[in-house]
């Protein structure tokens, strides 16, 4: 099995401030990195939309600043994130105990 380029994310959004935090696992050449995130987004109820997130690693340093897209189908929520107008990783996702959970891959060169 490949599990290369694969992650699992977690945000916790506050609604009143558009804060979100994040915690994410991702496996690469089978070592696991871990870190923490935390975006800027609108100010709603909802978990769909345009946020700037910077990601962390579990030492505090920066690892990435992406402009991260948010949908929802109703079904499924769907992840992009960007970089320079670039996509770098997509994802799909659900809400449990209202956080949203996703699971998200780089994006093959």
């Amino acid at each position: 099995m490949n599990y290369t380029n694969i992650g699992i994310v977690e945000y916790i959004k506050n609604f009143k401030t558009g804060i979100m935090v994040a915690k994410w696992n991702f496996m690469h050449n089978e070592n696991i990195i871990c870190g923490t995130g935390i975006a800027n987004g609108p100010q709603n109820d909802k978990y769909e939309g345009n946020y700037e997130i910077q990601y962390y690693d579990e030492d505090g340093e920066k690892v990435g600043l992406y402009n991260l897209i948010i949908k929802n189908d109703s079904k499924r929520y769907l992840l992009n994130w960007y970089q320079d107008n670039e996509l770098k990783c997509y994802g799909v996702g659900l809400l449990s105990d209202n956080k949203l959970i996703a699971g998200w891959k780089k994006k093959e060169s």
